[in-house]
């Protein structure tokens, strides 16, 4: 396949959704409007085409004035997760996820290619052909009707707005009940849903419990639907049962055989029958309701529940039998059996509830799925997502559980699939596009592979990827810096000289030349117009950068200068050491400021922070200390003391430290100096610490040879290279420079700031 010849849509971030979509726009690389379906106070009804499964689905999406609501916001996630909960059923539409785009919760459910029957009662195609074959329709979706609504009451749901609108009809003439938004579960007296088959088995009618509890209990606290269609049995009972959605399936019958509506009060359906059995419809289309039938409405609307027919199921023996009386042959449709995999139900589930922010409850439905199927690939694959991106996992660890995956089912797709897409996200497109084309043959799954290879052309620019292996002349490297811009590298040699390159011709612009020893560390300040450097001569130097010669020269320490940084406005400049000394120097006349000495350990790195009031020193000795830059007064102390700390990174709200301390990075919060978290990093200790001008992203590198990218704000791995402590990264975050193993350095492709692809939870179809 030629990549010039995919169609690649626009890239989203995911706040940037809009609100309303328009037909035609591609949202978030995936979704593509194609019809508004309906619009109404309470929100917009969406057809989309799923780019990578090649279907179609209905989107709900709420009005967003509605989310200020708390009261709707929780029935709105109410309807989500109990249709959600609802296993697929011929006769039912299906719920896939619920997922949250532009600020607000939308529902991704089955689209049906047909109308509602409250469209065909009122344009009158329900009644086409004659009053034969529209008595064979009407008898055709009022089984299929109670089909599903059986369904529904042995998962233990009451639908309780069972109405024409709530039933689509498909162009195959399969008949679906959908909007589950008031449907409650059946409770039993311990609270606990009643009623429920095990998961794959085939719907059953259901059982009578014992001692007034399941079925019989009902749903307490509930209002009914919607008038037109209701009985009155949330106002005579406690509770309500499956047998108001029979009342309301009567009632919705009366309709069908009027050809329109024209009472307003359910309750009084009994009456409404009589007179429609007195009149007749005034439309000439509409067939005779058959005496049977008359009958079995009559039993659906006794006042006393336990009068009218059992469930569904009973309701369908009746419907069959007059179907063979009035069209003189016998119903051709089989009752549905259910084929479907238990345990992906669950997977599904789990993954609605994970776009719902229900982690933990997700997580524990993968545990039962991998309980009873370990090898569940989908499962596996979602689990470790969760996993990855909450930072229990490494990027490596989740591509090796991919890789175990593909080994294990050496000719499924699947496996395959999944890891080109954790590749992308880890900014690995090219690994990608080699596991997508040996999948492209597969014609069944074309769709799916051709969109995530689309997608991965798309970001292949964007890679984490080695720009630039540099290995300077006679120097070998030992300090390395970059500018805010990305335009200009420096790197310091461990025989003490300087050099500055441009990073868009790899050529030196300039080389300074005065300490005597190994440089620590490197890097520019007062907007690249100095150049300061500390190193294992016991002194730091402040260059002028145009120029190519030293300012200053920073005397005072006793042995190695480990780092030297200036503030954001370039005035102060702060030198630490294997002495334990901190000390603050004037750039401009290179006189010293202060100097303290708490640490009792060599002082490995600092960091000032971005308003300039502070200087943070992180030490061997285990604390990281808060100073005020121009006092030199000791502010607060974070210690672990369990590891040597070695790096140090503020964020520009003075909010996080990020300390480099041992193998982990700890998070503290710096108004409170209580320990917010910790990122379990590498296998040795981190030598280099650098931060992302935002604070979002962070880099760490030991000198063993790994690096790796972190969300700090998640604590996900987002990639693992092979490279070398020290580290540096550009202000615009597009840029990394590292060291190597033999004297040399590369540069980094990032784009830290720009938002990559994220690898989508796989629901089992």
């Amino acid at each position: 396949m030629n990549p010039n010849d995919l169609d690649i849509p626009k890239t989203y971030d995911e706040h940037e959704v809009p609100i309303n979509w328009k037909v035609g726009e591609l949202i978030t690389e995936l979704y593509q409007v194609k019809e508004i379906l309906g619009v109404g106070g309470m929100g917009t009804v969406y057809r989309l085409e799923h780019r990578g499964w090649g279907k179609m689905l209905a989107v709900k999406c709420p009005n967003s004035r509605l989310m200020n609501d708390p009261v709707w916001v929780k029935q709105f996630e109410h309807e989500c997760e109990t249709w959600i909960n609802l296993s697929p059923h011929p006769n039912v539409v299906e719920c896939y996820y619920m997922r949250r785009m532009g600020g607000l919760p939308r529902l991704f459910a089955e689209y049906v290619d047909g109308p509602d029957l409250d469209k065909m009662i009122s344009d009158k195609s329900l009644y086409e052909g004659g009053h034969r074959e529209a008595l064979k329709r009407i008898l055709d979706i009022a089984i299929q009707f109670c089909w599903g609504l059986h369904h529904a009451h042995v998962e233990g749901l009451v639908h309780q707005d069972v109405k024409p609108s709530n039933l689509l009809i498909g162009e195959d003439g399969v008949a679906k009940v959908t909007d589950f938004g008031l449907a409650m579960v059946f409770m039993g007296e311990d609270g606990s849903r009643a009623s429920r088959p095990s998961r794959g088995s085939r719907p059953s009618r259901p059982s009578k419990p014992s001692g007034g509890s399941g079925l019989d209990e009902g749903v307490r606290g509930s209002t009914g639907g919607t008038p037109t269609y209701r009985s009155n049995d949330h106002k005579v009972y406690d509770s309500m049962t499956l047998h108001a959605d029979i009342w309301s399936w009567g009632v919705t019958m009366i309709e069908v055989f009027s050809g329109d509506v024209y009472w307003s009060d359910g309750r009084k359906a009994m009456s409404v029958l009589d007179n429609l059995l007195k009149h007749g419809s005034r439309y000439d289309v509409v067939p005779k309701m058959p005496e049977a039938l008359q009958d079995l409405l009559r039993e659906c609307f006794e006042e006393e529940r336990e009068k009218r027919p059992e469930d569904m199921l009973v309701v369908v023996e009746r419907l069959k039998g007059i179907y063979a009386a009035a069209i003189g042959e016998a119903y051709p449709r089989d009752e549905p059996t259910l084929d479907y995999m238990p345990v992906d139900i669950l997977n599904n589930r789990a993954v609605s509830l994970l776009d719902l922010g229900h982690m933990e409850e997700a997580e524990r439905l993968w545990e039962e799925v991998l309980t009873e199927n370990p090898a569940h690939v989908e499962a596996l694959y979602n689990r470790g997502l969760l996993y990855w991106r909450s930072g229990r996992i490494t990027d490596t660890q989740m591509l090796e559980l991919m890789q175990r995956l593909c080994e294990s089912f050496p000719q499924e797709w699947l496996p395959r699939f999944l890891m080109a897409q954790v590749c992308m996200e880890r900014g690995d497109c090219t690994t990608a596009m080699e596991l997508l084309e040996p999948l492209m043959k597969l014609e069944e799954y074309h769709r799916d592979v051709a969109y995530c290879q689309s997608m991965a052309w798309h970001f292949h620019l964007r890679d984490t990827r080695p720009v630039w292996h540099y290995t300077p002349e006679k120097l070998a490297v030992s300090a390395v810096g970059i500018s805010s811009t990305g335009g200009r590298v420096v790197a310091g040699g461990r025989d003490g000289s300087i050099v500055v390159l441009n990073s868009a011709t790899q050529m030196e612009v300039a080389r300074y030349i005065g300490h005597q020893g190994a440089i620590h560390s490197v890097c520019f300040a007062r907007n690249e117009a100095i150049l300061i450097s500390a190193c294992a001569d016991s002194t730091a130097r402040v260059w002028h950068a145009s120029e190519e010669k030293c300012q200053h020269v920073l005397k005072g320490h006793e042995g190695v200068v480990q780092k030297a940084v200036a503030s954001s406005d370039g005035a102060l400049i702060v030198t630490v050491g294997d002495d334990g000394h901190v000390m603050v120097w004037d750039s401009a006349s290179g006189e010293r400021v202060w100097d303290q000495q708490v640490h009792t350990a060599p002082v490995m790195d600092a960091c000032v922070s971005m308003c300039n009031r502070f200087v943070f020193t992180a030490g061997l000795d285990g604390m990281v200390l808060q100073w005020e830059l121009k006092t030199g007064k000791g502010v607060r102390r974070f210690s672990d003391q369990s590891a040597v700390c070695k790096g140090v990174e503020v964020d520009r709200e003075l909010g996080v430290l990020y300390v480099a301390c041992g193998r982990r990075v700890l998070l503290w919060d710096i108004a409170t100096g209580e320990l917010r978290g910790t990122i379990l990093a590498h296998q040795q200790d981190i030598d280099s610490l650098a931060l992302s001008m935002d604070g979002i992203h962070g880099m760490t590198a030991t000198i063993k040879g790994t690096i790796k990218i972190w969300n700090l704000q998640t604590g996900q791995c987002i990639r693992s290279l092979h490279g070398y402590a020290p580290l540096a990264i550009s202000g615009d975050g597009e840029k990394g420079i590292s060291g190597g193993a033999h004297g040399d350095f590369h540069q980094w492709h990032l784009e830290l700031d720009t938002q990559g692809f994220e690898a989508s939870p796989m629901i089992c179809r």
